[in-house]
């Protein structure tokens, strides 16, 4: 992977993106020795954020994760709504 990460970086000298699963912390070390700014995609199993700041992560970026979380949130509303006609999703704002 390091090697992957280096051609990458000498590409695109600005940062590097880590993602495609990449959750461990030695490999995302790896990436960090490089040198360039790295971001991080959070995904499941990946370290939090203060030990991603800690190998030397710049940025932690959830993609699309945050919009999801929102979408089923709607989705189990809806479907009580929809099912139970009951508004009990409202005692989780």
């Amino acid at each position: 992977m390091s090697s992957l990460a280096e051609r990458f970086h000498d590409l695109h000298r600005a940062g590097t993106f880590v993602t495609l699963g990449v959750t461990a912390a030695d490999d995302i070390a790896r990436v960090v020795a490089i040198g360039a700014p790295v971001n991080v995609l959070a995904l499941p199993g990946a370290p939090a954020v203060a030990e991603l700041a800690a190998l030397g992560v710049r940025r932690v970026s959830s993609g699309g994760a945050l919009a999801r979380v929102a979408y089923k949130a709607a989705e189990v509303a809806a479907r009580e709504l929809f099912d139970h006609g009951t508004y009990g999703y409202l005692a989780r704002l």
